[in-house]
């Protein structure tokens, strides 16, 4: 599959992590991990061995493949888009249903990231910026900062009803089990 380097910056904590994410040639997204998937480049393909657990991949061993130049290589532009980072889904017909972040901005708009979800250092609420570049309508995020962690809402401590007493009257009652119908009562 070929490898894509998504950089997140968390400022609150003060880190700065690179995922590195392989689209294999079927289109499935893989997060990459392991000792190998620091060695990988960006925008290359490669052969790789390893584990697939969930939407991780454990890589083993990687060989660098030949990429076969596209027909035609669509232009891309250089993007950022500041917002809150929310999580979406999307129901399919046609292929399996995805989860999906997306960027709402403050002019109402929002914007699709693609492969984001894998990437489990960011959590809808948060407040980014994401720049990466845009071809053919699509975004493609190149780096991830985040400015803000989502906000909790504290809920007090949950309102008991007062205790009630409830009366329960219960009589056995004992039907003959030997006698023809009608069963016959005394006056």
């Amino acid at each position: 599959g070929v490898v894509r380097i998504v950089t997140v910056s968390d400022e609150v904590r003060g880190t700065t992590r690179a995922y590195r994410l392989v689209t294999t040639a079927e289109g499935a997204r893989l997060v990459v991990n392991g000792p190998v998937a620091a060695s990988l480049a960006s925008g290359a393909r490669y052969v790789m061995r390893g584990t697939a657990n969930g939407k991780a991949l454990e890589v083993r061993t990687a060989t660098r493949a030949a990429i076969a130049s596209p027909k035609s290589v669509a232009a891309s532009v250089p993007a950022q888009y500041d917002g809150i980072l929310r999580l979406g889904h999307a129901d399919y017909t046609d292929r399996p249903s995805e989860f999906f972040y997306a960027v709402f901005m403050a002019n109402g708009h929002h914007k699709q990231m693609r492969d984001l979800q894998l990437i489990d250092a960011l959590q809808n609420g948060m407040e980014v910026s994401v720049s990466g570049t845009v071809a053919d309508g699509a975004f493609t995020a190149d780096h991830v900062f985040i400015h803000q962690c989502p906000q909790v809402t504290v809920i007090g401590a949950p309102v008991l009803k007062s205790p009630a007493t409830h009366t329960v009257f219960a009589v056995p009652v004992k039907f003959p089990m030997k006698c023809a119908a009608p069963f016959p009562y005394p006056p």
